[in-house]
């Protein structure tokens, strides 16, 4: 298992940390299932049990998760 963790600058409105975190997801593979209020938490699975397809060998699961803490 590994866990990422990214800092974005804080000159970067909201919508571009969420597009940003979209396009890092798209290179992990395609199929994302997306969850959560996108204006203030956004989070994605992509589970290679759904027939979604993983660049990466090997593994199995992937998540990611963004918290907009000026909303929180």
């Amino acid at each position: 298992m590994a866990t990422l963790e990214f800092f974005h600058n804080d000159k970067y409105s909201w919508s571009e940390v969420v597009v940003e975190v979209i396009e890092f997801g798209q290179r992990l593979g395609s199929g994302w299932s997306m969850f959560g209020n996108i204006n203030n938490e956004s989070n994605a699975v992509l589970s290679k049990n759904a027939s979604n397809h993983i660049s990466i060998s090997g593994l199995q699961w992937a998540e990611w998760q963004v918290l907009n803490e000026h909303q929180a």
